[in-house]
């Protein structure tokens, strides 16, 4: 059984206000946020990606990371988009919980053949216990 790892359990009411932004102003370059609203994002990813994460012994913070990508209309991303990419990430590994290991040794081989490397390294944070 492979556990998530306490420190990227969301909160049910952060989940929902996450998911919530992410209906109503989608993650794209067209998209503008209150102050109220980066705040927000910039706080989940202090609490759940800056203290933990962005401390051990990775090249860069994961932050930094997806900002060094384009949108595919060319433009670069800003800190806040790069962070609710980010955080999309955890509130993905949230929605796994906790799994078998048959379930988790097919989820990660898919992680590591195809998806971005921010998500492999939440994913290896999330479930090495």
């Amino acid at each position: 059984m492979r556990k998530l790892n306490k420190e990227l359990k969301m909160t049910e009411l952060e989940l929902k206000a996450f998911k919530s932004l992410d209906k109503e102003k989608p993650n794209s370059p067209d998209t503008k946020l209150t102050k109220s609203e980066i705040e927000f994002v910039n706080g989940l990813y202090h609490k759940y990606v800056g203290r933990t994460i962005d401390n051990m012994d990775w090249n860069m913070d994961l932050d930094d990371l997806e900002k060094s990508e384009k949108w595919p209309s060319g433009q670069r991303l800003k800190m806040h988009e790069a962070r609710r990419i980010v955080i999309g990430h955890i509130e993905t590994v949230n929605g796994w919980g906790n799994l078998t290991d048959k379930k988790a040794s097919g989820l990660f081989l898919n992680v590591m053949k195809s998806y971005r490397k921010s998500f492999k390294v939440i994913c290896f944070y999330a479930y090495n216990n």
